[in-house]
């Protein structure tokens, strides 16, 4: 296997890497695709650096939310899951694939709208220089993961397009 060879292939594992780790991260946080929850909150913890008082009352919320965000989790996955099962059916018809979207569409929006009302209700706990700290490393994150996919799709265009020698 030649040197673009073994690119195209890097890439195309990353590719795979990529859309499972998406496919799976689409019911996590879009600043923390595949990261899990303990993590997280380690990361934000580090970021904002909670009193022991907000620390406590953080994970109080946490825990009330808990039992919603999981079941609007299940609920998303299981919606995704039938709506790859309907494109994969032969029998599929316009109405019953719409049918999925819309499931799916719905049980995403539901998982939005709860985690922006748990943000919301811990941010009003936070000072403002916290929010400050939270939206630069937020900005700082957004920033690399542009950058990643900027240099994934160059790479991806730099090994696939035909080269005039």
């Amino acid at each position: 296997m030649n040197i673009k060879g073994t690119h195209l292939m890097i890439l195309a594992v990353g590719g795979l890497l990529s859309f499972f780790s998406l496919s799976l991260a689409q019911t996590e946080s879009p600043r923390f695709h595949g990261v899990g929850w303990r993590t997280r909150h380690q990361i934000m913890k580090s970021v904002i650096k909670p009193t022991p008082e907000q620390e406590e009352r953080i994970r109080s919320i946490r825990q009330t939310y808990h039992p919603r965000l999981k079941a609007a989790v299940e609920y998303l996955h299981q919606a995704q899951e039938s709506l790859q099962d309907v494109l994969l059916d032969p029998q599929a018809t316009p109405p019953s694939v719409e049918q999925r979207v819309e499931d799916t569409v719905t049980a995403r929006a539901e998982l939005i709208r709860l985690r922006a009302t748990l943000e919301l209700e811990i941010k009003k706990l936070l000072t403002p220089a916290q929010v400050t700290n939270l939206k630069e490393y937020r900005d700082r994150m957004r920033d690399l993961h542009r950058a990643f996919w900027e240099r994934r799709r160059s790479l991806i265009k730099e090994f696939t397009e035909p080269r005039s020698e």
